[in-house]
Formats: C-alpha cells, sequence, structure tokens
C-alpha cells in the first residue's frame, strides 16, 4: 500500500524519495556487503569441507564449487523455463546468474559434512 501511493516499485525507490540520494546510496552499499558476506560463506564452507575431505587445495576447491553450482543451478532453470536475463550486460545473464554459483554450494557442504561427520 505504501508503494502504491508513492507509485514506487522497489524499496530503492521509496528510500530515495522519503529519505535522499544519501540513503538510497547506504542502504545500496549494505546490501551489497550483506550478499558478499554471504557468497563468502556459502562458497567457502563447501570448499572447505572438500578440500578437507579430498586433500585438494582450497583454491581449486573453491573454483570447483563454484562451477558445480552454476552447472546444476542452470540445469534446473533451463527445465522450469526460469531465466532472468538481465540488461547490464547483453546476452548475459541477470541477478540469478550471479547467484548460480553459491545456492547449490550450500547443499554440497550438507551432503560433505554428513560423510566426514
Amino acid at each position: 500500500p505504501v508503494y502504491r501511493k508513492q507509485r514506487v516499485t522497489t524499496s530503492y525507490e521509496y528510500i530515495l524519495l522519503r529519505y535522499g540520494q544519501g540513503a538510497r546510496r547506504a542502504v545500496s552499499a549494505l546490501f551489497v556487503l550483506s550478499r558478499l558476506g554471504w557468497l563468502g560463506i556459502v562458497i567457502y564452507a563447501p570448499a572447505k569441507a572438500m578440500s578437507v575431505a579430498s586433500g585438494l587445495p582450497l583454491s581449486p576447491a573453491i573454483a570447483l564449487m563454484g562451477l558445480a553450482g552454476d552447472l546444476t543451478a542452470s540445469m534446473f532453470k533451463r527445465q522450469f523455463n526460469v531465466k532472468d536475463m538481465g540488461n547490464l550486460i547483453p546476452g548475459h545473464g541477470g541477478m540469478l546468474d550471479r547467484m548460480d554459483g553459491a545456492i547449490p554450494a550450500g547443499a554440497l557442504l550438507f551432503i560433505i559434512l554428513k560423510v566426514i561427520g
């Protein structure tokens, strides 16, 4: 209801209208920092578990986790016809593609920890 009255479609537009450009930039920066922290945990934790379990050095394990997550998520998106094509880079995926490498890595971490523990 508040967004409709203000004729905005995102919380960033609402913050810009209500509090100004400085507040909008601060909220955007906080969001980016929280996503970077989340991605670090979701990719690093399963890679560390793989490294400990297999003896593989950590850097290749991180690369493999990102690749495995990206390929798995792309497979599911093709199966369900869910593609988020962004406009930032023509012909390149949108926000869903940015998260592809991270989301399935959490499930892989669970499996690796169950096998180890």
